[in-house]
């Protein structure tokens, strides 16, 4: 047996014990970019950028409800994951933490806030009013039950709008 390339490969292992992992520019050694979140709201700031829709005076990414419509955004993300991208339930190209009528229901997303801290699911669906374009599960959407020209109306004068009311004819039968 020859002792040369039991030498080279002791030397071999010492080599590879001596090399470092590369470190990115945080030091924490791994590989993944970092994302900063100044708000703590689960948006990253690139994706929560640096625009004020709600002219409070807060860039979005300094800004816990950046459209103003008492939804934190937060609930607005649709996830908690801060590295996917925010919903955007109409598709409108605006995330709903920016959208004053996320389900494009003609009703302004402040109207379908959430109440008592809770977020507002009027009919039980899981999804809540601001991205459920049926708010009464009465399979009409709301689009429909308010009309084009984005009003209230209450065929029953029972002081509930149409699209939240099930009977909005009051004949006993549910418009479903």
């Amino acid at each position: 047996m020859s002792r040369t390339p039991l030498f080279v490969c002791l030397a071999l292992l010492v080599s590879c014990k001596e090399e470092k992992e590369p470190e990115n520019d945080d030091g924490d050694g791994s590989d993944l970019p970092e994302y900063s979140d100044l708000d703590g709201d689960g948006i990253i700031d690139q994706h929560d950028g640096v625009e004020d829709p709600d002219g409070d005076g807060d860039e979005n990414q300094n800004d816990l409800d950046s459209d103003g419509d008492g939804i934190t955004d937060r609930i607005e993300a649709g996830d908690t994951d801060p590295l996917t991208f925010p919903i955007d339930t109409d598709g409108d190209g605006d995330p709903d933490f920016v959208d004053e009528d996320s389900d494009d229901n003609c009703i302004n997303d402040a109207i379908e806030r959430p109440t008592g801290g809770e977020v507002a699911d009027t009919d039980g669906d899981g999804d809540p009013d601001f991205r459920d374009t049926d708010n009464d599960g009465d399979n009409i959407v709301d689009a429909i039950e308010i009309g084009s020209s984005c009003g209230s109306p209450d065929t029953d004068l029972d002081e509930l709008p149409d699209y939240m009311d099930v009977d909005s004819d009051n004949d006993g039968i549910d418009d479903v």
